[in-house]
């Protein structure tokens, strides 16, 4: 059985986790707001089971009893809502990355190898721009294959590569933001037609700062 003060701890940790969020009253603009009608049903769901414990009018003898599946479906719930980004993130040294000054080739050769879609393109430790497979495309589709020669340089097409660094492929998060931030963000993208494939995790939530680590749609699918 799932203890009840181990459950209103947890409760409390969520309801101060969304008072933060969301301003007074969290809870209730995500019981209200969220998107997915399964959150809002459990969030209500879950508060009703709150409240009836909290004011259980027979004192030592609750009138409800917290199973082990409750416990798993609450316990979801808060780590699908507050669980960082980070736990699904590949971190920056994992990150298979190139310099601004390296060859087009070998980046090409190693996409193909490793069937990456996108390779970010570092400045230091700022994101300068996104080698993609669509960036390759473009690159074709332009007649400018002569420019992918062995000796060519990441920066000598640099117009394929950043341009989509401001456009509706590539977005960026804070590293303090949560797995439910970045399901948001796919999840409203969706919502307007746009083709989001990748968010950048920077130091302060833009391009301006360190890259952190990047997630994909393909990790948000594993969540």
């Amino acid at each position: 059985m799932y203890d009840i003060n181990e459950f209103k701890e947890l409760y409390i940790k969520l309801e101060s986790w969304a008072n933060a969020k969301y301003g007074k009253d969290g809870m209730r603009s995500i019981e209200d707001e969220h998107s997915d009608g399964k959150v809002r049903y459990d969030m209500k769901y879950f508060r009703n089971i709150r409240n009836v414990l909290t004011h259980n009018p027979n004192g030592c003898n609750p009138l409800v009893e917290l199973t082990d599946e409750f416990k798993l479906r609450f316990e979801g719930l808060c780590n699908r809502l507050m669980s960082s980004i980070m736990q699904v993130a590949v971190p920056y040294a994992n990150i298979y990355k190139r310099e601004m000054s390296d060859r087009v080739m070998p980046t090409i050769v190693r996409m193909k190898e490793k069937a990456y879609s996108h390779v970010p393109i570092m400045n230091a430790k700022k994101l300068w721009g996104v080698f993609s497979e669509t960036a390759l495309f473009n690159i074709v589709g332009d007649g400018n294959i002569a420019m992918i020669n062995e000796e060519a340089r990441l920066f000598e097409i640099g117009k394929y590569v950043t341009g989509d660094i401001n456009g509706e492929f590539y977005d960026f998060i804070g590293e303090d933001a949560s797995i439910e931030d970045a399901r948001m963000r796919f999840y409203e993208a969706v919502e307007k037609n746009r083709r989001l494939e990748l968010l950048c995790i920077t130091t302060n939530g833009n391009k301006s700062g360190d890259l952190v680590a990047i997630v994909t749609i393909w990790d948000m699918a594993g969540v």
